[in-house]
């Protein structure tokens, strides 16, 4: 589950996330948001349609942090002793 920190609300972000989603995720506007994506593109790659992967979302918490907490379903999976998807 996923706290976001500006409304105190839960939010849960798990698995692949369009752009619009992310910028909930970092806490920033789509300008902000393209801007920090494309700093960071040879990293990341390109999208897989319009969405981002579990690991390019992992990249982009890493770089930058957020401001909800991100559920990696596939951790969790693994730390559980499951098959990941």
């Amino acid at each position: 589950m996923i706290q976001n920190l500006n409304k105190g609300q839960d939010v849960i972000y798990s698995g692949p996330l369009y752009k619009k989603e992310i910028t909930g995720l970092l806490g920033v506007s789509m300008h902000t948001a393209n801007l920090w994506l494309n700093a960071i593109a040879d990293r990341l790659g390109e999208p897989v349609g319009r969405v981002y992967s579990i690991r390019q979302v992992n990249i982009i918490i890493d770089e930058y942090g957020s401001k909800c907490a991100y559920a990696d379903r596939q951790e969790e999976k693994k730390e559980a002793g499951e098959t990941p998807d």
